[in-house]
């Protein structure tokens, strides 16, 4: 969002206050992020269920937030055209909804998305009060999560040699059923686990180990099949040059390179040496099909496309393409024909064009370069690539990778632009009609959770009687097509 769209009145008396808010935000997040993918809350069955239902219950928190707290709720209302864009989306969305044939699930799906546009808010009025130093704690937070999930990964691998079992793609497997789900949360954590590695204000063993990490991570996203990930970067890098100029992206793009080179050499020795070196034959799938190969995304993509002119204007509803019955996919694998599809073109275009919009923004600050450019460079660059694994894969629709996303946006938001401090206005109608959304949006998410997932456990059951497929077809819940 633009400069004015979250500013946020600055006291010094308040200044201690909100720090410690930003503090307490930011790791209930970290905390989800921590535990919901390693070890699970030991809550629900369902890794996805789980998930997905603490997901809730913590942007719910986020939308009362935005709703009680001035600087917030002003945010959402800033007159500028960026935050009339977004409104219109809403609407449309809204008026998409009324239309679905499953009417809910598709408030339920604007009530999220405006949860998550919140949580952006939040995030980056939050990352504004001190953004050197919660910069810089972002960095080490998402080497936290790495070291976490490799070191987790390595614990497996080891337990499975121990065993005389070649390794196989379930020992990658921590709290995610589907391989392309950790791969979606690791993509967005290697710009900021480079950040750290190239950062000599940290301690040199510390930033050795990020290297360790970010070559353990890449040749995990290579054991793991996904091909999203390389197709992202690629794309990525080359756009994050074009906005912040060479000579910013230049370390970072180096340390992202040299290590996943480094990776792709880890992966042939402990996924096909070593078993072999041990007689264990191997257990993984061929690289090369997995990584070429478009297996049924143009049967996705070919369906959504039909629909999307079908119902150009408001598309067939929010979350309505999980309606179609009996799929192997409740989504396309791409979130532009996603919104295309169900809340139509009208909604994609805006999109769109917002997107254009900041990217000119951000090439536009070329022209003065600072340090606070700088922290904004491993969140740009995982912004971007976020938005290109999108197009492939459902890393905008799966819960953590979701609100990974979410996070990380407003992290560049916090960072890229630096607003002039204002004081807070009367708490106008604009403000309270948008607090009451951000209420009745936390109220109704949290009443769709209530209502839906006690009966997950009949509608799995369902699918695995009358399907043609094996797998369960995720969306909003594990089983998430809509019957």
């Amino acid at each position: 969002m633009t400069n004015s769209e979250m500013a946020a009145p600055v006291g010094a008396s308040t200044a201690p206050r909100t720090a410690r808010f930003a503090s307490v935000f930011l790791g209930a997040w970290f905390i989800y992020l921590l535990v919901g993918p390693a070890w699970g809350f030991y809550w629900i069955d369902s890794w996805h269920n789980e998930q997905r239902a603490v997901q809730v219950i913590l942007l719910a928190a986020t939308g009362l937030v935005a709703a009680l707290v001035p600087r917030f709720r002003h945010a959402l209302v800033a007159p500028s055209v960026t935050t009339l864009c977004l409104w219109l989306v809403g609407l449309l969305g809204v008026v998409s909804a009324l239309n679905a044939e499953f009417m809910s699930a598709a408030f339920v799906e604007v009530a999220l998305h405006f949860l998550l546009v919140l949580l952006v808010v939040v995030t980056a009025g939050c990352i504004r009060e001190s953004p050197a130093r919660l910069a810089v704690w972002t960095q080490r937070a998402c080497v936290v999560l790495a070291l976490v999930h490799v070191g987790g990964i390595a614990a497996r691998y080891a337990a499975m040699l121990s065993l005389d079992r070649a390794p196989d793609v379930e020992v990658l497997l921590l709290g995610f059923a589907n391989p392309r789900f950790p791969s979606a949360l690791y993509a967005l954590l290697l710009p900021f686990v480079a950040a750290f590695a190239g950062d000599r204000h940290e301690h040199r063993g510390l930033r050795m180990t990020a290297l360790v990490l970010l070559a353990l991570l890449w040749c995990i996203n290579l054991a793991l099949g996904t091909r999203a990930i390389w197709f992202a970067y690629a794309l990525a890098l080359p756009l994050v040059f074009m906005l912040a100029g060479w000579h910013r992206i230049r370390p970072l793009a180096v340390i992202l390179a040299s290590t996943a080179v480094t990776g792709v050499a880890v992966y042939y020795l402990l996924f096909i040496g070593v078993p072999a070196w041990m007689s264990l034959g191997s257990a993984m799938p061929s690289q090369t099909d997995h990584l070429t190969s478009l297996s049924d995304r143009i049967f996705l993509w070919t369906q959504s496309g039909r629909l999307m002119t079908e119902h150009l204007l408001l598309g067939i509803g929010p979350m309505n393409l999980a309606g179609l019955g009996d799929s192997y996919a409740s989504h396309p694998h791409d979130w532009m024909l996603q919104f295309g599809t169900e809340w139509g073109m009208p909604v994609l275009a805006i999109l769109a064009w917002v997107l254009w919009r900041h990217g000119r923004a951000l090439r536009m600050q070329r022209a003065s370069p600072g340090d606070s450019e700088d922290l904004a460079i491993a969140p740009l660059v995982a912004t971007v690539m976020a938005l290109f694994y999108g197009m492939v894969d459902g890393n905008l629709v799966m819960p953590v990778s979701q609100s990974a996303f979410a996070l990380v946006a407003g992290v560049l938001f916090g960072t890229a632009f630096h607003p002039e401090p204002r004081v807070a206005a009367p708490f106008s109608r604009a403000s309270f009609g948008a607090a009451a959304l951000a209420v009745a949006s936390a109220s109704f998410m949290l009443f769709y959770l209530a209502e839906t997932l006690p009966k997950q456990p009949e509608s799995e059951d369902h699918w695995r009687r009358t399907s043609r497929h094996s797998n369960f077809a995720p969306r909003f819940w594990q089983q998430g097509l809509l019957r």
